[in-house]
This record gives C-alpha cells, sequence and structure tokens, in this order.
C-alpha cells in the first residue's frame, strides 16, 4: 500500500516517543520505508538503535552530530530517500496510515500535483495517561494554477501553513536545500509552502494524515507574523528580502513561468503585503501600542486574550482555540453541545478501554471544528474520528465506543 512512500523522522534526545511511534507503526503493520534521521546524544542514540532493531519495520537509521541544525539536518537526510513520495513525521508526532493512502494515491495519479494534504488532528499528552485532543486543521483548499505565480496567489489567499503534506521526493528534496538559509520558524514555514505552490498543484483528502503534539517544544514552535514584527521589525524585512529572492529564482527556473524578475518580485511584495496586514487586525495593534506606552512586557500582552482570540477570529492565530471550561454532553445523534461545568477548561469524554477506564480530554477547539464540518452528525463523527485514529494503539489497548463524562 505505501511501499513507494518514505516516512522521515527526525529525532534528538526523545528516544522513549521514538520507540511510541515506531510501536504504533508497527503495530498498524505500515509497509512505507522508515528513515530515522537520528542527532541524539549517545546514551540517546544506543536506545534508538535497540528500538529500531527490535522493530519489525523497513527502517534506516542514520546518525548525525549533536549539534547539527535540524533544517541541515533534514536537508541531508532527504538525498537518502530512494522512492518516488515521501512525508515527515516528528518523533513524537503519528500518522495515520489510512491518510497517507489516501493522499499518496491522488498524488499518484495527478503528475501536475506537488504535495497532497489531509487533516491535522492537534493533540497533547495528558497527565496519568490522558490524551487531549485539542484541535484540528483541516486540510488547505485545493491550489491549482496554469503558472507557479498564479499558483503563489491563490495560496496566500488561504492563512494556512501546509504542515507535513506527501511530497514528491524531488519537491521536498528541493525545499529543504532552499530553506536552509532562513532563520526564523516562521521564514521556513512560508518558504516550504510558497516553494510547494510554485513547484505544483496542492490537493487534499477529506481525512486525517498527520498528528501535531503541541505538549512538546517542537510541536509548540510556530511564530505569528505579528509576533515576530512586534519583536524584531528590521530582522522581518532583512530575513524577506533574501526569501523574496529565492522565491524569484524558483519562479524563473519554472518551464511554466511567463512572468519577468521585476514582475515576479512586485506581485511578491504584494502578497507578503497582505499576508502581514491579514496577520495584524486593527484592533489587536491598538491594544499592543497601548501596553507598550504603559511599560507592559511584551510576553505578558501577547498572550493576553484581548490578542489571542481576535486572532483566532479572525482564523489567524497559530494556537488552538481557546473556550471557557466545558464538558461533552448531548445525544449521540446531534451536534457536540458544550455548556460550563468545572474549572479545568476542558471538555470530556470519557471512553472505556481493556485496562480500564481512560479519559480523552476533548477540548473546545476540537469540538467546534467537529460541530463546523460536521453539523448535526459531529458527535458521531467524533466517535468515528478516534476509532479511526486509531490512538488507543498508541499503548496496545483495545477501542470502545465514546461514552458521555
Amino acid at each position: 500500500m505505501l511501499s513507494n512512500l518514505t516516512l522521515v523522522i527526525p529525532t534528538c534526545r526523545r528516544p522513549d516517543s521514538l520507540r511510541r511511534l515506531l510501536d504504533f507503526l508497527e503495530r498498524k503493520k505500515v509497509d512505507c520505508r522508515i528513515l530515522v534521521l537520528d542527532s541524539g546524544e549517545p546514551a540517546a542514540v544506543a536506545r534508538n538503535r535497540a528500538a529500531i532493531a527490535a522493530a519489525k519495520l523497513a527502517i534506516e537509521h542514520v546518525e548525525y552530530a549533536v549539534d547539527i541544525q535540524p533544517s541541515e539536518k533534514l536537508r541531508l537526510g532527504s538525498g537518502r530517500i530512494s522512492t518516488p513520495f515521501a512525508t515527515l513525521c516528528e518523533d513524537n508526532d503519528f500518522v495515520l496510515p489510512a491518510g497517507l493512502q489516501a493522499c499518496l494515491q491522488k498524488l499518484r495519479h495527478d503528475p501536475l500535483a506537488a504535495a497532497v494534504q489531509g487533516h491535522c488532528l492537534i493533540f497533547q499528552d495528558g497527565p496519568n495517561g490522558q490524551f487531549d485532543l485539542m484541535d484540528a486543521r483541516s486540510a488547505v483548499p485545493g491550489i491549482k494554477g496554469k503558472n507557479p505565480l498564479a499558483r503563489l496567489v491563490e495560496k496566500f489567499r488561504f492563512h494556512q501553513e501546509i504542515d507535513y503534506g506527501l511530497y514528491r521526493t524531488d519537491v521536498l528534496r528541493d525545499l529543504l536545500d532552499r530553506e536552509v538559509g532562513v532563520e526564523s520558524r516562521l521564514g521556513r514555514a512560508l518558504i516550504s509552502s510558497a516553494l510547494t505552490a510554485i513547484a505544483g498543484n496542492i490537493l487534499n483528502v477529506d481525512q486525517f494524515s498527520h498528528t501535531r503534539n503541541i505538549g512538546s517544544p517542537a510541536g509548540n514552535d510556530r511564530e505569528h507574523a505579528l509576533e515576530c514584527f512586534a519583536r524584531d521589525a528590521a530582522g522581518v524585512f532583512v530575513e524577506y528580502a533574501s526569501c523574496r529572492g529565492m522565491l524569484r529564482d524558483a519562479i524563473l527556473s519554472r518551464s511554466d513561468n511567463r512572468y519577468d524578475a521585476a514582475s515576479i518580485e512586485h506581485v511578491l511584495d504584494l502578497i507578503h503585503l497582505t499576508y502581514l496586514t491579514t496577520s495584524a487586525p486593527p484592533d489587536v495593534v491598538r491594544f499592543m501600542m497601548e501596553q507598550e506606552l504603559v511599560g507592559v512586557p511584551f510576553a505578558t500582552y501577547w498572550s493576553d486574550d484581548r490578542v489571542q482570540i481576535p486572532l483566532q477570529d479572525a482564523g489567524v492565530a497559530d494556537q488552538p482555540r481557546r473556550s471557557a471550561i466545558t464538558r461533552l454532553i448531548g445525544s449521540m445523534g446531534g451536534p457536540i453541545r458544550a455548556k460550563v461545568s468545572d474549572r479545568s477548561g476542558h471538555l470530556f469524554a470519557n471512553t472505556n478501554v481493556r485496562r480500564g477506564d481512560r479519559y480523552y480530554r476533548i477540548h473546545q477547539g476540537f469540538a467546534d471544528w467537529c460541530n463546523n464540518r460536521y453539523g448535526s452528525n459531529a458527535r458521531a463523527a467524533a466517535e468515528t474520528m478516534m476509532v479511526q485514529l486509531d490512538l488507543f494503539a498508541l499503548d496496545g489497548a483495545k477501542p470502545a465506543r465514546m461514552t458521555t463524562a
């Protein structure tokens, strides 16, 4: 099913996370090629070697120096991909084989497509074995265009980056090569998405293919454009000049391009101006200025709801949506409805598993996503989704039906 796909797993200092991911993939009988790029200390690398040797999977383990930059490790590692398609997965995330298969099938059948993306589940490991379903990101809307600049304009209509898509290998290698010199996380995210659109169409599937663990530094490493601008506007413009040249050259190298360098640069400027202004709702900027004038530290007011909630309402926040404290209620056939019930801030669902009752905490962001997408079928869809995701396979337990907490 996935034999012509390589799953690239960068890892560093998290042998327990890597072992959990490999155990999950083995239980799911994943038949893709797995490439583990390891830059941990000797003790962690030794534990990874043992876990890889024990796994009944097709794994290549490549070791790097402890101090190698993550972007350089990915660039070098991409040269070892031997299949026509590839995707990335952090060691403490996981991928969903059914979603990957759907992405792979779509990419195979469209020679003009550079990548395919499924939905992404945002989760966090809770205390005492709990599993927090924080939010979900829908796959980016399909992006198609007759030339690379048109595709880039279309891509920036949607304020969403391409997290963990499934790529043609040559596309992934090219974008990893080009983004090595980009220092900021925001810059790398923008460049990666832009280069993918320049390379070809970006398709989507209505299935979950990847997850993102926001309970770790690697999973919570997103930067917001307004945050970067407020912290270091001069640095943003310096990096933009470099990225602008990189994107211009990538477009000029395409055989389907029909614009000269000056026209490309002008459109790139307009695209990114729109991106920046969309990232800065006037009320938020006004509040930030007021805080600066009275000496409030940036870190204090940036986390304030008067900043984060308007960004979320505008659809440009990178953090999971916040809400009041809620508990899952309602009939199995109706929408997920919530009411304030305690001070935990969570929407609860109690699921019976083989090792006793295990709580999956459903946060408001995830409930909202289900409601917005599935309407009156949201509760049933959420239950089906948990089975499809096979989250229970993370610890070997058997799935069971969702029951109201």
